[in-house]
């Protein structure tokens, strides 16, 4: 989508208004969280064409029922309580925001532990692997869900179920329970507890805090926007300046409307994610439900399911990048084809993995290396690349980035996407931070050093910026040797 995002918005936008340039032509849209936000989008898309929109809002409420919120730092009560109520007996569904093998609370990670536990259980997991995967018996099951889920005692899904679906079987599950840690906006949490219509208990955790954000984290529209304006007109300089270069052909006011209004939801989610159970539970109680404070589990049980969960999480990654590693060298011809290949088992995807590291590293692919890579390795050797040894390609590399944006979007870009595709801006940054001098072997730095002062000093005068490209947050309250730490985690090294 990335890279066709330009395309796309200039579809749609045709779209809109062939339709309604045509005789008879209407649009329907349809959304159980439809906004103003949405309406004046659509409108805004098409222009010349004025319409007067027929709004139908459904006032229906269905019985919501009764929802359990569990307190905590972890959902380890959560599944006490879980635990609790299979071994009653009984059917569940359990929704999970992550899925990854090193995720503790995810998809792959629980059903380990819940197998471990309850052997006798009839466990299916629906992710996106999954469901994807033709020796999986959740293969291609989003389709025909009420068909076979009657089929499992507990399912564990991930967001693969949040929107779109409608599970409609009765009297079948007793409870659906979710995990939610922050990662997904709080619409998409309450519209993956309601794919189960039957009122039946809700039990879930929340994580305080979101942990993931839009932009430059900005809980307004102006400075979000501002933020995305300020960064391609500084984008663009720098590379005309760097490769001297006429970049005036840009198109940088491309679809004000689109991006108007992904500042609109982007400042929403943003100030959700500041209070995210607060929003979660405030929205759940908008739908209807009786929210319920649930009781904690008690010291022994609770201990034990920590235990239980991180054993299974560790020993389930363990095993999967020992599996990456020890998967056989295929060619580039075979790795195209897999990438280009939806549909593929587990020993597949562990092939595709170890040829893109090996692609990307050019080292040879260890279990260590895979796990540093899942920790985001990557991005932190390649800015420190270019603030090193790489500096003399930094200009070229930026360049043929937006070379390439420019080509897809036939000299239109889309803000957010070229602002992220840039490095320039935080390596000079960083150069301008002087963060290397920190690094001169044999000195002792200490944060009273008039040296370390100017250095917080610095980065404090530039703490916007520093929010803006490097996604790292400056603070007077922090000392300087925690803001060296920081920022030198940028280019995967720190101060010992």
């Amino acid at each position: 989508m990335q890279k066709r995002r330009v395309s796309v918005l200039k579809n749609l936008k045709q779209l809109v208004q062939n339709v309604l340039g045509s005789e008879h032509g209407k649009i329907y849209l349809s959304s159980a969280d439809v906004s103003d936000t949405d309406v004046k989008y659509v409108l805004s898309l098409a222009g010349e064409y004025r319409v007067n929109p027929f709004v139908i809002v459904n006032n229906y409420r269905h019985v919501a029922g009764n929802c359990y919120n569990y307190s905590g730092s972890n959902p380890k009560n959560l599944i006490a309580a879980l635990d609790k109520a299979i071994s009653k007996g009984g059917h569940h569904l359990l929704c999970c925001s992550a899925q990854k093998a090193k995720s503790k609370w995810g998809t792959q990670a629980l059903e380990e532990r819940f197998r471990r536990k309850f052997p006798h259980l009839r466990i299916l997991r629906i992710d996106s692997e999954s469901v994807a995967d033709p020796s999986h018996p959740a293969m291609g099951c989003i389709a025909h869900l009420n068909e076979i889920l009657t089929e499992y005692d507990l399912v564990i899904a991930s967001p693969s179920l949040e929107t779109g679906v409608s599970i409609d079987i009765e009297g079948h599950f007793d409870a659906v329970w979710g995990i939610f840690q922050g990662v997904q906006p709080v619409n998409s949490v309450r519209q993956m507890l309601a794919r189960v219509r039957e009122t039946v208990d809700r039990h879930i955790w929340v994580r305080e805090w979101g942990m993931s954000v839009v932009g430059n984290g900005s809980t307004s529209i102006g400075g979000l926007l501002r933020s995305q304006h300020v960064a391609t007109q500084a984008n663009i300089a720098l590379l005309s300046a760097a490769d001297n270069a006429d970049l005036s052909y840009i198109d940088q006011n491309f679809q004000p409307e689109s991006l108007q209004t992904w500042g609109k939801r982007g400042s929403v989610i943003n100030v959700e994610m500041r209070r995210y159970r607060e929003s979660v539970l405030g929205g759940l109680v908008e739908d209807g439900y009786i929210i319920i404070d649930a009781n904690d589990a008690d010291n022994d049980e609770s201990k034990a399911v920590i235990e239980s969960v991180k054993a299974a999480s560790e020993e389930l990654y363990t095993a999967e990048c020992e599996a990456i590693a020890d998967s056989p060298t295929i060619s580039d011809a075979e790795l195209k084809k897999l990438q280009d290949t939806r549909a593929k088992t587990k020993t597949e995807r562990h092939q595709q993995r170890k040829a893109e590291l090996s692609r990307r590293y050019e080292i040879d692919v260890t279990p260590d290396l895979v796990e540093k890579d899942d920790d985001g390795w990557y991005p932190q050797l390649r800015m420190h690349y270019y603030l090193t040894l790489g500096r003399e390609f930094l200009t070229n590399r930026d360049a043929k980035r937006a070379k390439a944006q420019l080509e897809a979007g036939q000299n239109s870009i889309w803000k957010p996407d070229f602002n992220k595709g840039q490095m320039l801006p935080s390596v000079l940054l960083l150069e301008e931070l002087n963060l290397l001098q920190l690094l001169t072997p044999g000195v002792r730095l200490r944060g009273s050093d008039e040296k370390m002062q100017e250095f917080k000093a610095l980065a404090l005068k530039h703490r916007y910026v520093i929010k803006n490209y490097l996604n790292v947050s400056i603070s007077e309250k922090l000392t300087p040797i925690a803001i060296a730490q920081k920022l030198l985690a940028k280019i995967d090294l720190k101060l010992n």
